[in-house]
């Protein structure tokens, strides 16, 4: 079960009082609970379906324990509900990562670095090349260092702590463009543990990789796709791999997909 008694970077903002955390944005923003429907009963079931994910006492109420969690730093991207789908990503032969700037705790040598160690994690379970440089005409994932609301719609710090997200959208030519997010505000660190006061941008970004592959969030403690900063792995574990080769074989064409269900009975 997650426990919330280890001190969190001290650098992290975070919310103020947990009086003071919106408990049903949360819920929404995560994909807990349908912006149409905040009756009190859906509230409590919503809160049911947190905990229980969670592994936490399901009282249904925002207790101290659920409070605690929600604290964490964490992904901006929900925990529920199918990612967008990505199309062509398995059929790109390099995916570019450039780094548009870095936040003041590091500088952009340390951010390309950190971004290699992240691709190095996934890249032997990839059929494509994933690198580091100048995006031209190929398939790309920029990296941002953001504060606030930046203008997509997915704030990063706040009462949340959100520290990053990513997303990946079609361009023109057939092209892919990505974008990952991360709060330039907090303190980042190299390592993939982390350092005192500091976060791992290894994990971070290898973690948000797996968002441009296409993966959702895994509930599992101890994956690359787990939500929690605190609970996540650089590299990924045996269930983001499983997930990832369900990306890789999953049909596109009516037949394809008509064929697939078959072969899955």
């Amino acid at each position: 079960m997650p426990m919330t008694d280890d001190p969190l970077p001290s650098s992290f903002g975070g919310p103020g009082a947990a009086s003071s955390l919106g408990v049903r944005d949360y819920l929404v923003r995560f994909g807990y609970l349908d912006p149409e429907v905040q009756s009190a009963g859906a509230v409590a079931k919503a809160l049911w379906g947190f905990q229980r994910l969670h592994r936490l006492p399901l009282t249904g109420v925002p207790d101290v324990m659920t409070l605690g969690v929600m604290h964490l730093p964490r992904c901006g991207n929900p925990d529920l509900g199918k990612p967008a789908p990505i199309p062509h990503i398995w059929s790109v032969t390099e995916l570019i990562c450039e780094t548009a700037n870095a936040p003041a705790s590091m500088t952009l040598k340390e951010v390309r670095q950190a971004c290699r160690l992240a691709a190095a994690c996934w890249q032997p379970h990839l059929p494509f090349g994933v690198s580091v440089g100048r995006a031209g005409s190929e398939t790309s994932v920029t990296i941002r260092f953001v504060v606030g609301d930046h203008g997509d719609g997915c704030a990063v710090g706040g009462d949340w702590g959100v520290l990053g997200h990513a997303f990946i959208l079609p361009g023109r030519g057939g092209r892919l463009i990505g974008e990952i997010h991360l709060d330039a505000r907090v303190k980042w660190s190299l390592t993939t543990e982390g350092e005192a006061g500091a976060f791992s941008l290894v994990t971070e970004l290898s973690h948000q990789l797996g968002h441009i592959f296409g993966l959702g969030h895994s509930m599992t403690t101890g994956t690359a796709m787990y939500p929690v900063h605190r609970w996540m792995r650089s590299t990924p574990a045996r269930q983001d791999l499983v997930a990832l080769r369900a990306l890789r074989e999953a049909p596109t064409s009516l037949w394809q997909r008509l064929r697939y269900r078959l072969r899955l009975g």
